[in-house]
This record gives structure tokens, C-alpha cells and sequence, in this order.
């Protein structure tokens, strides 16, 4: 009996398996592609949604410590008008021990400008807080506007100086990987020392 010994594959076989191990690279770089482009689009998301929350959060944290909505004011030396796209709010100055100092007052700017969100403050005389010539807290707005409500609840537009709550409406977006994500958010709080 004799036995037939090989010494390496015939074309075939080896044209197979160069087709196998392509297929399965392609295949692979596929997932790797995806899952890559799904984690950046995740992260990019859970990003959104942290300013966003965070913007919205601060806006409405100094609404409730507002005093009032001014239709217009001159902060740092700039002329600003409160609109949907700008809100101007008087606070109570504090000192240092957060106790309220009497007629003095802090003013504070909130402008959505193009794709960004800036924050700036005229601190008054003797405030614990500081003067801020402008804080961005965003540049990936897309869209945003503010709402000022009487103390009936009706919309105003004009005569801020009436207003009792104030809304905020913002959504940021990105352009990750040819897609674009987005994160909205609204949110309304009362003026607690008017």
C-alpha cells in the first residue's frame, strides 16, 4: 500500500483561502467602522446634553435670584436689550457672608449670538461676585430663545420690566462623522426676589 504524501496546497485552495481572510478583513473593519462611528456619536451626544443641561441650569439658577428683567441696561460699558435672544436680569448684590447688600445690584447678560452662548456680569459695588467681561458656556448652538411671561402666565414682548417668569428654549448641535447630533432643551423659573 502506498501512501501519497503532499507538499504545500494547489492554487485553488490557496486562492480560497486569500478569498476567506479578505472577506473576513473587510468584514471586521466594518464592525471596527461602526462601532467607532456609534461610541463617537454616543460621547458626542452625552456631551450635548451635558452643557446643554448645564447652559439651561445656570440661566434659570439666575433667573430665580433675579430682582427683575431689565428692557435694557449698560453692562461693562456695552448697551444690551433684552429679546429672545438677550436677557438682562438685576440680582440683589451680596457680600461676602451672602447677606444682601441694600440698593445695590448686579447685572448680568445672557446672549445667544450665532452658534454661541456667552455669559457677562457687572458686579456691583462691594458684591461678592466678580465682574465677567464675557464666559462662553457654548459654541454649539444652533438655535435658542428666551420667553418672558407676566405674573398671569401671557407672553410678553416689550415691557420686561413686568416680567415674573422667564423661559428658556436651546438646542446645540455637532457634526460628528457626517452625521449631525443634536440636544434640545426648554426650561422656565420665577423671579424669587421681585
Amino acid at each position: 500500500m502506498k501512501y501519497l504524501v503532499r507538499d504545500g496546497f494547489t492554487l485553488i485552495e490557496l486562492v480560497t483561502g486569500v478569498a476567506v481572510i479578505g472577506l473576513l478583513s473587510v468584514v471586521l473593519s466594518a464592525i471596527v467602522v461602526t462601532s467607532q462611528r456609534s461610541a463617537a456619536l454616543e460621547k458626542t451626544r452625552a456631551d450635548l446634553a451635558v452643557e446643554n443641561r448645564r447652559l439651561v441650569d445656570e440661566t434659570m439658577r439666575n433667573v430665580k435670584n433675579a430682582r427683575s428683567v431689565m428692557s435694557s441696561a449698560s453692562v461693562l460699558g456695552t448697551n444690551y436689550t433684552t429679546g429672545a435672544q438677550t436677557l438682562i436680569l438685576e440680582l440683589p448684590a451680596i457680600d461676602s457672608n451672602q447677606t444682601i447688600i441694600d440698593n445695590v445690584f448686579d447685572y448680568q447678560v445672557f446672549r445667544i449670538t450665532g452658534n454661541t452662548y456667552e455669559f457677562i456680569q457687572d458686579a456691583g459695588a462691594g458684591s461678592n461676585r466678580q465682574d465677567t467681561s464675557s464666559r462662553l458656556f457654548s459654541e454649539r448652538v444652533s438655535s435658542g430663545t428666551f420667553t418672558y411671561y407676566d405674573a398671569t402666565g401671557n407672553v410678553l414682548v416689550g415691557n420686561y420690566q413686568n416680567t415674573q417668569s422667564v423661559g428658556i428654549s436651546s438646542t446645540l448641535s455637532q457634526t460628528v462623522r457626517g452625521r449631525t447630533v443634536t440636544n434640545a432643551l426648554t426650561d422656565v423659573a420665577t423671579l424669587r426676589n421681585r
